[in-house]
């Protein structure tokens, strides 16, 4: 099983998710540990972080580059 298999799926989830500025996206709570398990696959594709108004994620530049590829 390809280690990034749900990465393009997962990518348009991202992309589709409202934007909060700085590049920096909201999640669901439902979505955040497909994030986890994800990041933990492919390390160095987005950064995450949880604030008073949920979970959020950025893509890195690294990314960025995927995003653009899929």
């Amino acid at each position: 099983m390809d280690k990034l298999e749900n990465v393009k799926p997962l990518f348009a989830l991202l992309l589709r998710s409202p934007n909060r500025g700085d590049g920096w996206r909201s999640i669901s709570d439902m979505l955040a540990p497909m994030v986890t398990e994800q990041s933990l696959k492919a390390p160095g594709l987005f950064e995450m972080d949880c604030d008073e108004d949920g979970f959020r994620i950025r893509l890195t530049e690294r990314g960025k580059v995927v995003a653009d590829y899929l």
